[in-house]
């Protein structure tokens, strides 16, 4: 779903949009708010006159944790290695041997 488009993209949103319904979204609200405050925290934490990626330290780890909680992957093994291929999902540069690697990686741990 990550690079799929039009119809393609349609039809496998609907496949996933169960996940999240109202209710389960509504659900989450808690763990999503405590997963924003944790995020925010750590960019508190930025030493005076030093740099804060919003991308990387904010924006970018909200929706991988809340797939990661829709999914019930708690490990944090298991939530670095999805990071990563989902990283590696967006790297467009990537030769076949990744692209292999990566969505042999991402069906194994999403089984």
């Amino acid at each position: 779903m990550f690079t799929a488009y039009g119809s393609d993209h349609m039809r496998l949103r609907t496949l996933v949009s169960k996940a999240f319904t109202l209710r389960r979204s509504n659900a989450l609200r808690p763990r999503i708010e405590q997963i924003t405050t944790d995020l925010l925290d750590g960019l508190a934490d930025t030493p005076p006159g030093g740099f804060v990626d919003l991308r990387e330290g904010y924006a970018y780890p909200i929706p991988i944790q809340v797939i990661c909680e829709l999914f019930g992957v708690t490990d944090t093994g298991m939530r670095d290695r999805l990071h990563a291929c989902v990283d590696s999902i967006f790297h467009t540069s990537a030769d076949p041997e990744e692209v292999t690697r990566t969505y042999a990686e991402i069906y194994q741990l999403l089984g």
